[in-house]
C-alpha cells in the first residue's frame, strides 16, 4: 500500500532473550519444546490510514533453515533450532515460515488506526533431521528480518 502505518520507534530493532534451560530439560520437553521455552514481545503500529485493515508480516531468517520454519541457531551450542510464532501464546499451530513468505497466520487486524503484532521466539533441541537430540551447553542466537505490508 502507498499509505503505511507508523511503527513504534522502540520496535524497529528487537532483542528477545529466552530464559536459560539445561540441555536435558530442553530435550525432555520434546520436539515442541519451543511452546515451553520462549520469549515474547510485539510490534506496535499507530497512525494507520483509514482504509487499511491489516498488517501482514514476513520473517526471513538470516541463517540456515531446515524446512521452511526451523531456524538453526548459531553460537557455541549445537542442536538448537528456533521457531517464530505470531500469537499471544505459543502453540504448534501458530508457527510461521521464516523463509520470507507469509500466510494467514502472519496477519494482524488494524482497529482504530492501530495494530499490535505479537511475536514469540522459542527453542527446541533438534538435529538437522529435526529429531530430538541432546543440545550442547553454550550460547545460541539467531537474526530475523521482518517485513511488514499493509
Amino acid at each position: 500500500s502507498a499509505a503505511t502505518c507508523t511503527l513504534a520507534a522502540a520496535d524497529a530493532a528487537k532483542t528477545l532473550t529466552i530464559p536459560s534451560v539445561s540441555p536435558a530439560t530442553l530435550l525432555a520437553a520434546g520436539s515442541n519444546a519451543y511452546t515451553t521455552y520462549y520469549a515474547s514481545s510485539s510490534f506496535g503500529f499507530t497512525a494507520c490510514p483509514v482504509g487499511l485493515t491489516r498488517v501482514t508480516s514476513a520473517y526471513t531468517y538470516q541463517g540456515s533453515l531446515v524446512g521452511n520454519n526451523n531456524a538453526v541457531a548459531t553460537g557455541t551450542a549445537s542442536n538448537v533450532q528456533m521457531f517464530v510464532m505470531q500469537s499471544s501464546s505459543p502453540s504448534v499451530s501458530s508457527v510461521l515460515a521464516v523463509n520470507g513468505t507469509s500466510g494467514s497466520l502472519n496477519q494482524a487486524t488494524i482497529t482504530a488506526n492501530a495494530a499490535t503484532v505479537p511475536v514469540i521466539v522459542g527453542i527446541s533441541s533438534l538435529n538437522s533431521s529435526t529429531s530430538p537430540v541432546l543440545a550442547t551447553v553454550g550460547t545460541y542466537t539467531g537474526t530475523y528480518l521482518v517485513a511488514f505490508t499493509y
